[in-house]
């Protein structure tokens, strides 16, 4: 990942950082009955294409990743700019 070079860098950040805590809670109410529909499949021995299971296995992992990313990006951001304090301030008046 890049370091930001500005603080319009940081903005972007801190807003992909805010959109995916958002959807982080219905994300995982939507990919919880997916995964508990395959498996039931599965235990059940129903026949289920081999690329959809492995796209369904990969959609909670995939997730789990952008949100890594995105924090990384948020340790970034913060660990390559200063002052400090400004970031510190900016940090503040994200909304969790």
């Amino acid at each position: 990942m890049i370091p930001p070079q500005d603080l319009e860098d940081v903005r972007s950040t801190m807003l992909a950082l805010d959109e995916v805590r958002a959807a982080e809670i219905a994300m995982d109410m939507e990919l919880q009955p997916i995964e508990e529909c395959y498996a039931f499949l599965a235990h059940c021995g129903v026949a289920v294409p081999r690329e959809e299971m492995e796209r369904v296995d990969s959609l909670r992992y995939n997730f789990k990743n952008l949100q890594s990313q995105t924090v990384s990006g948020l340790n970034i951001a913060y660990n390559n700019l200063s002052p400090p304090h400004f970031i510190c301030s900016v940090l503040c008046k994200l909304t969790w």
